[in-house]
């Protein structure tokens, strides 16, 4: 192939820097580059937007887990302060009125408290929002979640037993207050739970 003439190379470098080619191959390039890149930006964003939600949402559902612990607490240190020393009939009395507010409280508590670990985790995997080695940091953490909730009924039960037993004609038991028995592991399980919390919210950061 004989090499291009002087003139043809002349013309062929005026047509490349022509301002209306410069123009069109500047559109043309945009309308393919400038798309990609807004949306992958657009992705990413998004992505990053809904990391931020699910830790948001870590730390509610734990804020509202505690707060029922702390209600189901309060609830049995007011009757322990307010009947222990009570007449039978009136003890009798507060026992019925202290098992419904418990009844009620602790039903919105198993509504939340065993299940929204594992929904925060599979609808990060499902999402695609943590890797996988995160999804696993997840899902440890959730069962440490569990066990701690566990224990923490478990500290509850002691107090259950002695002033909400199944026997509803059961006298008063003469053993004295039990919550203040129960009060540094309650605080202690909690701390551990915010922690465990604290790293299931900072996978997503």
């Amino acid at each position: 192939m004989k090499p291009l003439s002087a003139t043809a190379t002349e013309k062929i470098s005026r047509f490349f820097k022509h301002p209306l080619f410069i123009t069109l191959f500047s559109t043309l390039v945009a309308s393919w580059v400038i798309p990609g890149i807004v949306g992958r930006s657009n992705i990413e964003a998004a992505r990053a937007k809904a990391r931020i939600d699910q830790a948001l949402e870590v730390m509610n559902a734990s804020n509202s887990v505690n707060t029922h612990l702390h209600k189901i607490k309060t609830a049995f240190e007011t009757f322990e302060k307010d009947s222990l020393s009570a007449s039978p009939e009136d003890y009798q009395k507060r026992r019925e009125e202290l098992r419904t507010r418990i009844y009620s409280i602790h039903g919105d508590f198993d509504s939340i408290a065993w299940s929204w670990t594992w929904s925060v985790s599979y609808r990060a995997r499902v999402l695609k929002l943590v890797s996988e080695k995160e999804f696993e940091e997840l899902q440890a953490q959730a069962d440490k979640y569990v066990k701690n909730l566990t224990a923490t009924s478990l500290e509850f039960d002691k107090a259950w037993h002695s002033y909400l037993p199944a026997n509803t004609s059961a006298s008063k038991p003469t053993t004295g207050p039990v919550m203040p028995g129960i009060e540094k592991s309650l605080r202690d399980l909690q701390s551990e739970r915010d922690e465990i919390v604290r790293k299931m919210a900072g996978v997503f950061q």
